[in-house]
């Protein structure tokens, strides 16, 4: 009876200890698939955030060049126009400096204008002008009419009687600029250029007119008045030959 009771009893217990091992399997399975889980979800996680991280990347990798190609054909066509617009200035030189060969009768009436503009703008009564060695004589043969405008000018505006003397520099000649670049046929196809150093002694003509000690100079050459003759006339230029350029 005894040992019957014993053998109940132990099986009792060996029941009771199988069914906590199951439980405690049960138990680590759950924590391990739970564990699992969320490890596969913090990897999916940062695997998803690396993927939409190169994405954007590339995705502003893709703007990037596309916004280049777009600014790179922008300028080309930007320094396409320039160029037609500065050929336009390259003409213009070039029609001057025939017009100047072709009309002495122009050519000296212009120079007669520059002289008492400069007058004008200096408001000195000393001047200095330089103009191209050809053009000594007639400078010196417009001056005294030159004169007399500028001082009937004067008058008119301001009603003083302004004296003025002027001086012509022999010994520092503007230089003259050929522009007209010849090809094998003698045919004119465009314009040299001349270095930005050179600008204030090479010239197509015209005259600097400076004071007394030499430290106000008025550009009056026939360069000078092209280029702003040009950059004043820009906005019309480049509405009429671009009108849908905004």
């Amino acid at each position: 009876m005894a040992e019957e009771s014993n053998q109940s009893l132990e099986d009792f217990l060996y029941l009771e200890a199988k069914e906590r091992a199951f439980e405690i399997d049960i138990k680590g399975l759950k924590e391990f698939e739970a564990e699992k889980n969320r490890l596969y979800e913090k990897e999916t996680l940062v695997i998803s955030e690396e993927y939409d991280k190169k994405l954007r990347a590339k995705e502003v990798e893709r703007k990037i060049q596309r916004s280049g190609r777009i600014n790179g054909a922008r300028l080309s066509k930007m320094s396409a126009r320039n160029n037609i617009m500065s050929k336009i200035l390259d003409e213009a030189e070039v029609a001057m400096a025939k017009k100047i060969e072709s009309d002495k009768g122009f050519y000296k009436d212009l120079l007669r204008k520059l002289i008492v503009q400069s007058f004008i703008k200096l408001l000195e009564h000393k001047v200095i002008i330089r103009c191209l060695e050809k053009d000594f004589s007639t400078v010196k043969g417009l001056i005294p009419d030159c004169i007399k405008e500028f001082q009937a000018f004067i008058k008119k505006e301001v009603d003083l009687d302004w004296e003025i003397e002027v001086e012509i520099d022999e010994e520092r000649p503007l230089d003259y600029r050929n522009v007209q670049v010849e090809d094998e046929h003698n045919d004119v196809y465009g314009t040299r250029r001349i270095h930005k150093a050179e600008e204030d002694r090479k010239c197509l003509g015209g005259i600097l007119a400076l004071n007394a000690d030499k430290s106000i100079t008025c550009k009056n050459t026939i360069d000078t008045r092209l280029v702003l003759c040009y950059s004043e006339s820009l906005p019309d230029i480049r509405a009429q030959l671009f009108p849908d350029v905004k």
